[in-house]
């Protein structure tokens, strides 16, 4: 992928799900944007291909996060021709097998704010809140919280089948920041 000044340059390759299980993948969930948002170029097997801000942006994140030099990821966007009606109607039905088939489902959801900052942070310290707590306190937990789930991703259509056929923890990425889904969802509770 490159330094952080550097172009995102990627690989496709044509496989089968039962090859594909067997080199380990990841699968790539986000919340695709409005359409007429600006377009921004990544390079795959060396020809440039444009893309929109929500996938551009965690491209670049994920590699931000140091974790990924050369990993497998299938992101629907690049795996699926979605202006070519015959292919959508080929391969969303395998959306179920793809999915159940990931090493991990990561979720970007979008740039970090000062109120995810403070979520992420209150979810990795797994303190409760408890009635003692200050208003004020609980007040600010809430807004942080919901200043995640308020996130576009958390709308979409597929985000119920991502999650459910994901045989893993998924992970949630806010900015340079990750969380595991359980821990987000037991600090919803």
């Amino acid at each position: 992928a490159g330094d952080c000044g550097t172009a995102i340059c990627c690989s496709l390759e044509n496989t089968s799900l039962s090859r594909a299980a067997k080199k380990k993948y990841r699968a790539l969930s986000y919340a695709w944007g409005d359409a007429n948002q600006p377009q921004y170029v990544i390079w795959i097997n060396g020809i440039p291909v444009t893309v929109g801000l929500q996938l551009f942006g965690a491209l670049l994140h994920i590699r931000r996060l140091n974790r990924v030099t050369s990993a497998r990821f299938w992101i629907d966007a690049i795996c699926i021709q979605h202006n070519n009606l015959d292919e959508k109607r080929t391969q969303l039905p395998l959306m179920r097998e793809i999915y159940s088939r990931v090493t991990d489902v990561w979720i970007w959801l979008g740039a970090a704010t000062d109120h995810t900052d403070e979520a992420v942070s209150y979810i990795m310290q797994n303190s409760p809140c408890t009635l003692s707590s200050s208003a004020d306190h609980l007040f600010e937990l809430a807004m942080a919280l919901l200043s995640i789930i308020c996130r576009p991703w958390f709308s979409g259509l597929w985000v119920v089948q991502e999650l459910a056929l994901s045989r893993y923890d998924p992970l949630e990425i806010i900015g340079t920041k990750s969380i595991r889904w359980s821990s987000f969802a037991r600090a919803c509770e």
